[in-house]
């Protein structure tokens, strides 16, 4: 479950993604949480602007809900 996703092909800004839980990834670097969700054929990605996992979480499900 522990599925590494790497962006950007540059050294400044290469970021790595871990998966944490389903379209919710945590950035290694500062310990931030991401939602990661497909919709219409296209990847959203957006901060959750938390470290906590379980408001993470929570914020996920309002995420999920409000692009539906």
């Amino acid at each position: 479950m522990a599925k590494k996703v790497s962006t950007s092909s540059s050294k400044k800004n290469d970021y790595t993604f871990k998966k944490v839980a389903e379209n919710l990834y945590r950035l290694n670097q500062t310990g931030g949480y991401y939602a990661l969700v497909k919709r219409g054929g296209k990847q959203i990605r957006r901060s959750l602007k938390t470290k906590d996992r379980a408001l993470a979480k929570r914020r996920l499900n309002d995420f999920k809900k409000q692009i539906n």
